[in-house]
């Protein structure tokens, strides 16, 4: 999953086809945007990747568990949000293998003031971000 999500904001396999990627299934949506989410059972070291992966079944409704561990084979695709110019890398057109059912889910990771590095926490306003001050040279987001 991680080399799915790559260490930029769109996916270095976007656009190819992916066959056997493991992880153990931790959430299931089965309204609007149906699909499930997937976590690697065997993360890496690098904070610049991701763990986890929607995986987009369409229409069709998952069948999948939380606790499942599966292999999902599909491409990889960025998808656009309404009108966002953030993408979110997920799996298209899957395929997928349930290799067993009932497995213990990842351990959470609680984020909150206490666990964000100082740096990255806003301490204006109670912590909200709506009164921080636009950076548009240090963040692009905040150019536009």
């Amino acid at each position: 999953i991680h080399d799915i999500q790559g260490t930029t904001r769109v996916s270095p396999l976007e656009g190819t086809a992916v066959t056997g990627v493991p992880g153990i299934v931790t959430g299931v949506r089965s309204s609007g945007s149906r699909g499930f989410w997937i976590q690697d059972t065997a993360p890496d070291d690098d904070p610049r990747t991701g763990e986890g992966l929607f995986v987009y079944t369409g229409s069709t409704a998952p069948t999948v568990k939380a606790g499942d561990s599966v292999l999902v084979s599909g491409k990889v695709a960025e998808y656009y949000p309404g009108t966002g110019t953030q993408s979110l890398t997920q799996i298209t057109a899957p395929r997928v293998t349930v290799l067993s059912s009932g497995n213990a889910l990842p351990a959470p990771v609680v984020l909150d003031a206490r666990s964000v590095p100082g740096r990255y926490v806003p301490s204006a306003d109670g912590g909200a971000i709506d009164a921080l001050p636009l950076d548009p040279a240090t963040y692009a987001l905040d150019l536009y």
